[in-house]
């Protein structure tokens, strides 16, 4: 009796040990996929409240210049509750709230500037909670875990965007990284969860791509359609997709996760297209970017989210396809510095998505020039919040503005890259009805808002009272060097137009 009693205390405690190498693993697991999730919302300048969001997804706003003014948090699962608190401008540090209060303020027009967040409950040592923000004139700044400072403090700089997630204790709080090959820069560094690979507004096409996945049990596999070679074959984790030193532009990427826990998650991705911008946000292997129309992919940005969380944004017009057969590509030229007769250079240009465009030069002649428009709303929301923020004045209406007048716009934008004026190269008025314009040379918003806000005779226009429209476009314009077979950039001007009504 006795010999039997110790063999049934020994399976005992084989058992308790088999339990702990494998149950809790899998306990743990499987909270930080499903068990514990985390969600937030922020309150933004002339937006409010923002819709919730969870488990890395971004609160706030990016590119807008929109400041944070309030933050709510709850963690649920697994006996987890949270604390956090806010620096407010002029208040600084704000005491701890719990589980959904807002910290911050609402109504003050007062900005955060930073944020502390942490684990509360009786199981808050077995996981961290990691955060990182937005911050004005910086981006995104690093992840930040269990109560450390996010953000910045004395530098009147405001938070414009913040994710969060919970995780395991000693798990990487970044769920996907990659990087791109990029025209004329060679490898950029690597980015993780949603930060921008590549390039917006310089004309410069991506070429290759790696990603990888830090999720255990999560693989990433991805192709990208080429130009001259189409879609290319799968490759994984880490593996170049694309080319290199063959001068060839990705156009299109679909990305996909396999492993034994992948279906825990889904892989967000958007791309920047030439001539289109932003695509909306694909997933899950859906193709992303153009096929067919020639344009080259110049940015991406990729995540990595628990199923059931929220798409990152719109998830319209992530592809652009058209069936019409590309144009042949151009005949080299005869010599490094001279076109063969054989060489049509619209064609090249129609090949590469370009504009062209004739300009008349009031002299009896044209000059045909070619590139392609920028979209420039965000130079319009930079300028709005002047008018709100500084002026106190109303924003302008940034639709309503007739064709007309946007086609007068595109096309004084594009004359400004030939002939630096207020009126057309032959003389007369761009415009046949009232209206006012201010002009920079360049094409990045940022940039050319600063140009114009220095200039007291280009700010003037924005201080008027009346409720305008406002219309902003850019353009690039190209030259074909023939010394290296190649476009070029060359030069670029915004308009920033206003119509009264």
């Amino acid at each position: 009796m006795k010999n039997k009693n110790i063999r049934i205390t020994s399976i005992t405690v084989v058992l308790s040990i088999l339990l702990m190498l494998f149950v809790l693993p899998q306990n743990v697991m499987a909270a930080s996929n499903t068990d514990v999730s985390v969600s937030y919302s922020t309150h933004v300048q002339n937006v409010g409240w923002q819709t919730s969001v969870s488990n890395g997804a971004m609160s706030g706003t990016e590119g807008q210049s929109l400041r944070l003014e309030g933050l709510k948090v709850n963690v649920s699962g697994q006996n987890l509750g949270v604390r956090y608190k806010t620096h407010v401008q002029n208040d600084g540090w704000q005491g701890w709230v719990s589980n959904g209060a807002m910290s911050g303020t609402e109504g003050r027009s007062l900005r955060l500037e930073g944020v502390k967040i942490e684990l509360t409950g009786s199981n808050a040592s077995n996981y961290d909670i990691y955060y990182r923000v937005h911050v004005q004139n910086i981006g995104w700044m690093s992840w930040v875990k269990d109560g450390a400072m996010a953000g910045t403090e004395g530098q009147s700089l405001r938070l414009e965007g913040i994710e969060i997630r919970v995780v395991p204790a000693g798990a990487s709080p970044t769920f996907v990284t990659y990087n791109t090959h990029v025209q004329n820069i060679g490898w950029q560094s690597n980015v993780t969860d949603g930060v921008m690979s590549g390039t917006t507004g310089q004309s410069l096409r991506l070429e290759g791509i790696k990603i990888s996945s830090n999720i255990s049990g999560v693989g990433i596999q991805y192709k990208t359609h080429v130009q001259n070679i189409g879609w290319q074959g799968w490759v994984s984790n880490g593996a170049m997709s694309g080319t290199e030193g063959q001068s060839l532009r990705l156009e299109a990427i679909e990305i996909s996760l396999n492993g034994s826990n992948s279906g825990s998650y889904n892989v967000w991705y958007r791309t920047h297209v030439q001539n289109f911008g932003w695509t909306g946000w694909a997933k899950d292997g859906a193709p992303c970017g153009s096929a067919g129309y020639g344009y080259r992919l110049e940015g991406i940005e990729v995540l990595i989210l628990p199923v059931g969380s929220a798409a990152p944004g719109s998830t319209s017009n992530c592809f652009y396809e058209t069936t019409a057969p590309a144009p042949a590509p151009a005949p080299s030229p005869v010599t490094p510095s001279t076109p063969s007769a054989a060489f049509d250079i619209d064609a090249s240009a129609r090949a590469n998505g370009y504009e062209i465009i004739d300009i008349d030069m009031g002299n009896g002649q044209t000059q045909r020039i070619y590139g392609y428009y920028v979209d420039m709303s965000e130079l319009d929301n930079m300028i709005n919040n002047y008018r709100v923020n500084t002026l106190g004045l109303q924003p302008y209406l940034t639709s309503g503005v007739s064709q007309e007048a946007i086609n007068t716009f595109r096309l004084r934008a594009a004359e400004a890259t030939v002939v630096w004026g207020h009126i057309r190269p032959n003389g007369q008025s761009g415009s046949p009805y009232p209206m006012d314009e201010n002009l920079a040379s360049g094409t990045n918003a940022t940039d050319v808002y600063t140009r114009l806000l220095n200039s007291p005779g280009h700010r003037a226009i924005w201080t008027d009272t009346y409720q305008d429209y406002l219309y902003s476009v850019g353009f690039q314009r190209m030259e074909y060097d023939y010394s290296s077979n190649s476009w070029m950039a060359a030069g670029s001007a915004t308009i920033n137009g206003v119509v009264w009504v």
